[in-house]
């Protein structure tokens, strides 16, 4: 232990590793935010990503993004939201086509995430968009095109009112929350969290609605 000046000590420093250069940083530093900051530069259109979801994508997600077994449905889902049974896909439930772009990137092929380059994650986000009726067919998707996409459920969420998240957008602890979805039971919270992309942000939305006896804080 070190002694602070002013009294209390500090945990001694065992010189072990070094200090990040700012190229590794910037290798790690992948997110991307709705208005398209960190949004790398490329570009592809659906006609070149329909051979890669095949490739790639089909196994786990079904040739058209319906969903497989134990996997998510990407596509469909339109209105399910304040049914008994939502249905959360890329054109019912996300607000941002950017995030697309996000989760593909950092998440995906599930045996090699990390691993497409920026024009097949680009190629891949428009054949997703394409498939739910978003953008044409020949719609390019780029870092300049991709934000300017407005998600049909882009209106669908509202700020976290409770005074220990925060009301206010953009501030630190800012999460969305859906509006017209119908506080669920905890069981049926727990279908849709096992059932759902269970590594994003979306989790953490459903870990934050109400619930009729309890809540459950992410």
């Amino acid at each position: 232990m070190r002694e602070l000046v002013g009294g209390g000590t500090a945990p001694t420093r065992y010189e072990i590793g070094r200090v990040a250069k700012p190229e590794e940083i910037q290798a790690r530093d992948i997110s991307v935010l709705p208005a398209n900051a960190g949004l790398p530069p490329g570009h592809r259109t659906t006609r070149e990503g329909k051979g890669l979801y095949s490739s790639l994508c089909a196994t786990c997600h079904g040739p058209n993004g319906e969903g497989r077994e134990s996997y998510a449905a990407l596509v469909g889902g339109r209105g399910s939201l304040t049914g008994a049974k939502p249905v959360l896909t890329v054109g019912s439930y996300w607000p941002f086509a950017t995030t697309v772009w996000d989760y593909i990137h950092r998440a995906m092929p599930y045996v090699a995430p990390g691993t497409l380059t920026p024009d097949q994650v680009y190629a891949l986000t428009a054949f997703l968009l394409h498939a739910e009726g978003i953008i044409g067919e020949d719609t390019e998707m780029n870092e300049r095109t991709l934000p300017l996409v407005k998600m049909p459920n882009r209106d669908g969420f509202v700020a976290d009112p409770r005074p220990d998240i925060g009301s206010k957008k953009g501030g630190p602890r800012h999460r969305p929350e859906p509006r017209d979805r119908p506080p669920p039971l905890l069981g049926e919270l727990d279908d849709t969290l096992t059932d759902s992309f269970q590594d994003y942000g979306v989790i953490k939305v459903f870990k934050s609605v109400r619930l009729p006896s309890a809540r459950v804080k992410a």
